[in-house]
């Protein structure tokens, strides 16, 4: 706990520093994330700005989601704009980049009963398919950025280290755990640009429409309807059904979802729910036994055992 608020207090003094070093002088600087890049909500004279800073001085993480920014921007898809950048981290020894705010909600902060929540949904889903669309020719994304079988491999071996650890605490039994295993993913491989962690908190919304979509890092190329799956199982776990619904009526608005996709990418949802489960019990005892977090572990475990029975038929 004690370096974790240590660590906090130096990103936070790192922000200072980096809209010193750029020229402006901030009122306030609110933190917006702790568990991914540090980001930052910064009050300037002329405006809000969202400061975004690399976690180690590595810029690739920078670079790539800059070329995104760029690309996407071309081909329909909402996203920040970028007011100043340090790819290299050579003003304060870490990559950032400062952007005017693209609005102060997110879709998630929209959820719920009536039209606003219907029309973003619908949104929503368009713009994942306009993503999936967008041309990928000359992209020069590094190889660790297209899928390989090495690395699904890996990351479900993961998954099933979580799942046989959360049968270890009775919450889903040894069966459960040996039938993920033996589960069939679909292929990864493909040609489609996927964001892969799109849902409700990564989209901004400005006079009631997305105004961008944030969090580049980690897109990658490859099977479009895993990258449906993930946001699909997202939209599960926190939305009513016919906002999901909406959703995905976005999506077919701009873009075909073929047949297999129901039954065939069931295991992909599983699996997503698997990696939120563990995105949960990795962040360390105080966070997996909070009350609140506790009540996200049933409601994702009863979402599990729902897409198995699914596929039990």
């Amino acid at each position: 706990m004690a370096t974790t608020a240590v660590q906090q207090s130096a990103e936070l003094e790192l922000a200072w520093r980096i809209l010193a070093a750029c020229g402006f002088e901030a009122s306030a600087i609110v933190p917006l994330a702790r568990f991914n890049n540090p980001v930052f909500r910064c009050a300037l004279p002329d405006g809000s700005r969202i400061l975004k800073v690399s976690k180690s001085p590595d810029g690739a993480a920078t670079r790539k989601e800059l070329l995104l920014i760029e690309h996407l921007a071309c081909h329909g898809v909402p996203t920040p704009d970028v007011e100043r950048a340090d790819e290299d981290g050579t003003l304060a020894g870490r990559p950032f980049m400062l952007m005017p705010s693209s609005g102060e909600q997110t879709v998630a902060e929209l959820l719920g009963p009536g039209d606003v929540a219907h029309r973003l949904l619908v949104e929503m889903g368009a713009i994942l398919a306009r993503i999936h669309q967008a041309p990928t020719d000359g992209l020069p994304l590094s190889a660790t950025d297209r899928v390989s079988p090495q690395g699904v491999a890996g990351y479900l071996e993961t998954l099933g280290a979580t799942a046989a650890a959360l049968a270890e605490q009775s919450l889903l039994t040894a069966d459960e755990v040996s039938r993920f295993r033996a589960l069939e993913m679909p292929s990864a491989v493909g040609e489609s640009l996927c964001h892969s962690d799109y849902h409700a908190v990564q989209c901004v919304v400005r006079d009631g429409r997305i105004s961008a979509v944030v969090d580049w890092e980690s897109a990658w190329i490859g099977n479009p309807l895993i990258d449906l799956a993930i946001s699909h199982a997202y939209l599960d776990f926190y939305c009513p059904r016919a906002l999901t619904r909406a959703f995905l009526s976005g999506y077919l608005s701009v873009r075909e979802i073929p047949a297999e996709y129901g039954l065939g990418y069931l295991p992909v949802r599983m699996a997503q729910v698997l990696g939120m489960l563990r995105a949960w019990y990795t962040r360390g005892p105080e966070v997996w036994h909070a009350a609140i977090v506790q009540q996200k572990v049933a409601r994702a475990v009863r979402l599990f055992r729902l897409y198995a029975q699914r596929l039990a038929g």
